[in-house]
Formats: structure tokens, sequence, C-alpha cells
């Protein structure tokens, strides 16, 4: 099969701009891009021949608009790249400085040094290669070469999140609304989890004639910089013009995340800790422009409720689960239609409603233990700065330091399997259940999966994003619970394939396929041995299971599709080409629990 091939000519022109506002900021920049941009060329095509092969693409089935944004994925991976590269310089040096050999110590240094210091932050933003089996990872259509410097998670940033004040009438907000003092007036739920993490926010209103902790009605919204910048004034002139939208002066310093568009804030005099916060942003990244829809803001409390509960009735699975509940959120809500609003690239997809909205997420950060240290699952795989190696490999470096304390084998081969076999134990079982017992798929790949790790291993995972979950509500209303969900929720299924699909794909080909392949060049061990573990704690959750009468047919089922099936793998590629969001492509695999390989 013939290379399908990215056009020179479209990253020559994805790239205008990019030299000349480098060489503002370092007179090295521009060629040091240069090299960058070769790497990301050659890495992104291997991934778009390696996906176009898997998926059956022929090279001339790549249109000129898909042309243009692959090239836009790959001028801004070379733009990551090159930020990771600035970043670790300095890192590296100071590291050294400080005797530090991993990014582990690093992070526990930090947060020794500064109670307030993040370090999922720290983790998340070193994060630099996207999506591992996407060709159009990086794509950010939209964003300027400045826009990209000054405000992507790559390059380290700070960015000031704009707050505007909506009338009454003007929003709708979710969630569960609080009083700060008997005296004081209702908030909504957003607004005075803002109020109270933010206090900045409040001294503005008391000086604008209300009191400290009152919104006197209105509803407090933060937005990304960019969607104030390019989105704000154009797409909702009139409501700016007869004050029901007003843009505050006061700014909540944050720091972007993986995903560009949510972001955790920087601690206050109130807590150390706030709310992360997903913001609307009319961006395309990857596929879609980022919005909150109605139906997200009014499901992510909903969901989060559900899940509390489910928690509480399993004792957090021994506390090996937890979930970053979504408290609040609101969205902006026109009291006539509208068009949808546009940008620079003209007419945007987003209603009004999606392009102006917020979800609060707990911060996870919140009472961990000083042993303890988060790292979202994507940044396994990721190359630390200090060594150069996967931060996985550093983590093994500390399990085998374990093991020699305890008086167990100690070889690197032993490190992989112990830290495949934590995994398994940890992880599988809750998300199993919770698919088996409850019908509930919780889309747990690289970016939504965040790990407490002691002593180098899992103790306990942490799922956040509920904007992607399937609820199946026949198992759901089995085990005795309901959920109200918005009219147009696209989360709630009847079918069982999408269930286990949704979870499968996102669990055992997205994101176990990363690490066993990781583990295994880490440990130096065969990927069928290290599969054995997941098989194991699979075969006897489901095992488990199945001696409960009222689940023995769905766990018997879930079992034989994941244990002796092909496995789905999302045709991503395909996907993109359609522009396909929500409607999902799935096309079979090899099974490692059903081969001798252990490889996919």
């Amino acid at each position: 099969m013939l290379r399908v091939r990215i056009s020179n000519g479209a990253i020559v022109r994805a790239q205008q701009g990019v030299a000349s506002e480098l060489a503002t900021r370092g007179p090295d920049l521009p060629s040091r891009f240069g090299d960058c941009l070769l790497v990301a060329h050659r890495s992104i095509s291997e991934r778009l021949h390696a996906a176009a092969h898997n998926e059956g693409i022929e090279p001339g089935e790549l249109s000129d608009s898909a042309q243009y944004r692959l090239a836009d994925g790959v001028v801004h991976y070379a733009l990551a790249l090159l930020g990771a590269q600035q970043r670790a310089q300095q890192l590296r040096a100071q590291a050294h400085r400080a005797n530090v050999s991993i990014m582990l110590d690093w992070a526990r240094l930090q947060r020794e040094t500064d109670k307030t210091f993040s370090v999922l932050a720290f983790f998340e933003q070193w994060v630099i290669d996207g999506h591992p089996l996407h060709p159009a990872a990086k794509v950010r259509l939209g964003l300027s070469p400045a826009e990209v410097l000054d405000a992507s998670p790559e390059w380290g940033n700070v960015i000031n999140l704009p707050v505007v004040a909506l009338a009454a009438g003007h929003a709708a907000e979710f969630g569960i609304a609080e009083r700060h003092n008997p005296g004081d007036r209702d908030s909504g739920a957003l607004t005075a989890l803002l109020l109270r993490e933010h206090p900045q926010l409040g001294n503005e209103l008391a000086a604008r004639g209300g009191s400290a902790g009152d919104s006197n009605g209105l509803t407090l919204l933060p937005l990304h910089p960019w969607q104030a910048a390019h989105v704000l004034e154009n797409a909702y002139a009139p409501e700016l013009r007869c004050g029901a939208i007003r843009l505050l002066r006061t700014h909540i310093p944050a720091r972007p995340l993986i995903s560009y568009r949510t972001v955790i804030p920087l601690h206050t005099l109130s807590t150390a800790w706030p709310s992360h916060l997903k913001t609307s942003l009319s961006v395309r990244l990857t596929n879609a422009l980022r919005g909150i829809s109605p139906a997200a803001a009014h499901n992510g409390p909903a969901v989060s409720r559900l899940l509390k509960q489910i928690l509480h009735r399993e004792g957090y699975f021994g506390d090996r689960l937890h979930v970053m509940s979504e408290p609040a959120a609101a969205h902006f809500q026109p009291t006539v239609p509208a068009t949808p609003p546009s940008t620079a690239l003209g007419a945007a997809q987003l209603s009004r409603s999606a392009a102006l909205a917020v979800l609060a997420r707990t911060n996870p950060e919140q009472g961990l233990s000083a042993d303890e240290l988060l790292i979202p699952v994507a940044a396994l795989w990721a190359r630390s700065p200090i060594t150069g190696r996967p931060i996985l490999a550093e983590l093994l470096d500390r399990v085998r330091q374990t093991l020699i304390d305890t008086g167990r084998p100690s070889t690197r081969g032993a490190s992989a399997q112990c830290f495949a076999r934590r995994y398994a134990q940890v992880c599988l079982p809750p998300l199993l259940t919770l698919l088996t017992r409850y019908g509930i798929a919780l889309e747990v790949h690289g970016e939504n999966t965040v790990l407490v790790i002691r002593d180098g291993l899992p103790v306990r995972c942490i799922v956040r994003d509920f904007g992607g979950i399937r609820i199946h509500h026949e198992r759901l209303t089995r085990a005795g619970l309901a959920v109200t969900l918005h009219p147009s929720s696209d989360i709630a299924t009847c079918d069982a394939n999408e269930l286990r699909n949704k979870l499968y794909f996102a669990l055992f080909v997205n994101d176990l396929s990363q690490l066993v392949q990781c583990l295994a060049r880490c440990g130096e061990q065969p990927q069928a041995s290290l599969w054995r573990h997941f098989g194991s704690v699979a075969h006897t959750t489901f095992a488990d299971l199945a001696t409960q009468p009222a689940l023995a047919d769905d766990a018997t089922i879930d079992a034989e599709a994941l244990l002796k099936r092909p496995w789905p793998n999302k045709a991503l590629l395909t996907m993109w080409l359609r522009g396909d969001v929500t409607d999902y492509t799935y096309l079979p695999i090899a099974n490692p629990f059903a081969t001798s390989s252990g490889n996919l």
C-alpha cells in the first residue's frame, strides 16, 4: 500500500507567521522550530500511515481540507515539541542543582517547598504528544502562533481567565446552591462556588454596590481568553450593549491542562485547591469545536450525584476508585433564538449556549497524603525532561527500590510485572463492576484517568470527564438507581454492545495497550506476560459478579466480549475524515487475552 502523505505545500501554508512570531521571543527559536517541524512531520506521517493502513484508506481519499488540517496538526505539534525543549533545558539545570534525578522526586520537592504546588498540573503539562494513535491529535485550527505560545500547556503557561457576569434570566446554572452566611441571598451553584474559591470576584462585585459573597442574582462565568477575545463581542453584542452580560475586570489565573481548554486555577486566599474549570472554546481541537452543550452542563452535576451514590454504596471499591465530580455548571441562556456565533474562521457550529459555558470539577489534590502524588495516565509514556526516558521507566526505578526494601526480587522485569499487577488490581475490578452491575461505562483513556502513586505504584484511580460516558438504563434500574438526563443527551444507551465498546476501547485498546507496550520496553518483558495480569483480574472480577443470579447473564456476556472476542478499535482516521464526533465506527482487532502472543 502506498504511503498516505501530508503535503509539504500544506505545511508551508500552515506555518505562516510562526517564524516571525518566534523571532520576537528568541533569535534561535525559528531555526530550532525548523528541526522540531521535521520531527513532527515524520511522527504524524507515521501515525497517519498506520491509521490509513489499518482502516483501508487509500492515499487519494485525503481531501485538500484534510491535508490543511493535518498540516495544522504538524505545525502545532512542532510548537509543542519546541516548548517542551525550552522548558526541559531549564528543568534539567534546576534538577541538577537540587541533586534530583527523576520527575517524581522533583515534583515531591516542589510540593515540600510550596504546599500549593500542583503536581497534577506539572505532569499534565509534560504530556506533549497528544493522543498516541490519532494522526490529527494536535490539530488546533483557529489559534494564531502567538496564542499558542501564550496559552498552550506544552509551554508551561499560566493564563488569565476573564469572567463575565450574566444578568438574571440570561443564564442557566446547575448543581447544588449554597449560602455563605444565613443572611445571604441565594446564588446559583457555580456562582456560589466561584465566590467561595475566588474572593477577588466578590470584592469587585462589592465595589459595584453589592456585598462580598453576594452575586445580586448574577451568574458568574469564566471564559477561556481566546473565547473572550474572538467570540464574546461578536456573538453576544446585544447582551453586552444592554448590560445583560458584563465583562469584569477581575481574572482567574490558571494553568491549562492536557485538553487545552480545561484549567487548574492557582491557589487563592480562601482555598489551596480550587475547582478545575472546563471552558468552552470555539477552536477546532482534533475534529470538533469544543463547546459545552446545555446537555453537558445539565448532566455533569446529575451524573456526579449518581456516581457518588454508587461509590458510597460500594465503599469506593476499597478506596480504589474515585471520580472528579462536576458539582456545578452554567451556560448562557438566550432569550430569543439566534444564529450561531462566528469567529475568524467563519460561521462556527457552536450554539450561543454552548459557546458561553463552563463546568467545575472537584480538585483531586485536596486531601492527598504527603507520600502520594497524582499522575495522569497519559504522562506515563511521556518522555521525562530530566532523564529522557518514559516517566513510567522512572516509576519502575522507584518500584525496584521498594522491592529491594521489602526483600523481594528487584530486577527491572520484576518491577514491570509488579506495576502491571497492581494497576490491574486497582483499576479493573471497579470499572468492570460499574459496567456489569450498574450499566455505566466510564471513558477511561489516558487523558481522563489519573493515578494516585505511592512508592512508584498505583494505589487509587481517579476518573474525570463524564461527557463521553455511556449509561445503560436497564442495568441501572436493575440496581435500584436512576438519573435524570437532559432530553438531548447522547450518553444514554439501550445497546449493551455500545456500552461495552465505550469501556473496552478506552480502557483496553487505548489505555492499557500503550501501558503494556511501554512496560514491556522499560522492563524488557514479553507483552503476553504483562497482559496476563489484566486478563486474570478481569476473569476473577466477572466470575465474582456471575455468582449473583441477577447479574449472571450480563457478567458472562461482558466477560466473553472482553476475554474471547476481537476487541473494538475505534476507526479514528475514518471518523475524523467524516467529521464524526459522537457517531463511532469500530473495527475488530486481535485480542491479547485470546491469543498466545499477547500483542495487539
